[in-house]
């Protein structure tokens, strides 16, 4: 049959008939692809319910746009590179199934999102208006176009998100922030000490001390160690002599270029301080500490490390602001709180949920231009 046709006809339509036959056969059974099985058009399915692949491209390219207008407030760039470094696409993912599940939760409960509710969230949207009024064609494009749905089904999208909405507020209407917490975070973010520290590392050893501790190209780690820690303990019981001189640290400390460095304003809910590290530990002993001005107890050590601490001056918070920062820092606790506690829920959900993920499909958007 194929030998009569290319006989009877040597027309140009034919062949890009035949070439079309070609192209769909490549495309159906061609490397990697699953016979004549279609893909499916879904990225996961949570409890059942389908997460389609044009909702997380639509979502993906919003948190793509909003980190790249951020970076170049910032004078900084944001590309795929980074969009990958970051794992924008599970961030996407995973903020689709939490609005999924906070749906499902809120129906469960019995919160309703009525048509008119859903009619005006869709008519109120941006997206949807030109000169400030509904625009139905613009409507009905972005939803077929951009989103890839009907309109029918882009409703029950709006009526999901606005379930979980109402879920969300509900569990974040209970994180209220009680007078006491507003005086601690306040006391916290205010209250302050003044401190002289002497550090105690390797990168403050002279060079040929560091050379006496070698065990052939490298420093044996626990005579440094033991080093550290013994001179730390010989500088705090020398400083702590009011008539000790601390010039004379150098002639007492031969193995060392000790350097007292004065910090002041170490906030009490600090956890870092410069040229030492993350130190929630040592920050929290400086403000415990009653003698004023006098020295911790002992060294504390910070990683590999040895600190000898002077607070020198203590000054409490000014209660008579409290009033004046009261709302800024509910609205700030409040934030974290509902943070909190929505995360704690959905992590809870998703614990129990069945969700099923396009691996095969994810891999392929990474692949292709995801956030690769």
């Amino acid at each position: 049959m194929f030998t009569d046709l290319r006989k009877k006809s040597g027309s140009l339509i034919i062949y890009l008939m035949f070439a079309a036959i070609i192209v769909t056969f490549v495309i159906s059974f061609g490397p990697g692809d699953q016979g004549c099985q279609a893909q499916p058009n879904w990225v996961v399915t949570v409890n059942g319910d389908t997460i389609t692949q044009a909702e997380f491209r639509f979502t993906y390219n919003n948190y793509y746009d909003y980190h790249q207008r951020i970076a170049a407030m910032m004078n900084q760039e944001f590309n795929a590179k980074t969009a990958k470094e970051m794992n924008l696409s599970q961030k996407a993912l995973d903020s689709l199934i939490e609005v999924m599940l906070m749906a499902q939760d809120a129906d469960k409960l019995g919160f309703v999102a009525t048509d008119d509710e859903v009619r005006k969230e869709i008519t109120d949207t941006p997206y949807f208006q030109q000169n400030g009024a509904f625009d139905r064609d613009q409507y009905n494009r972005f939803v077929q176009f951009q989103m890839g749905m009907t309109v029918s089904s882009y409703e029950e999208k709006v009526r999901r998100d606005l379930l979980a909405q109402k879920l969300h507020r509900f569990l974040t209407d209970s994180a209220d922030i009680s007078e006491v917490e507003l005086k601690e975070e306040f006391i916290k973010s205010n209250e302050t000490v003044d401190a002289r520290l002497l550090v105690f590392g390797e990168a403050q050893m002279k060079p040929e001390a560091r050379e006496k501790l070698k065990s052939g190209d490298t420093i044996d780690k626990e005579r440094l160690a033991a080093l550290i820690k013994a001179d730390a303990a010989k500088a705090r019981s020398l400083l702590a002599d009011p008539a000790y001189k601390e010039e004379n640290l150098k002639k007492d400390l031969p193995d060392w270029e000790p350097a007292i460095k004065e910090q002041n304003g170490i906030r009490k809910n600090a956890t870092y301080l410069p040229d030492i590290g993350i130190t929630p530990d040592l920050i929290a002993r400086l403000f415990a500490q009653k003698e004023i001005p006098g020295y911790l107890e002992g060294p504390v050590m910070v990683d590999d490390k040895a600190v000898v601490a002077q607070v020198v001056k203590h000054t409490p918070a000014d209660m008579a602001r409290f009033e004046l920062e009261k709302d800024k820092i509910r609205r700030s606790l409040q934030s974290e709180k509902s943070r909190a506690v929505i995360d704690a829920h959905t992590k809870q959900l998703r614990a129990k949920a069945a969700l099923d993920t396009n691996e095969y499909w994810l891999s392929a958007f990474r692949q292709n231009g995801g956030d690769q």
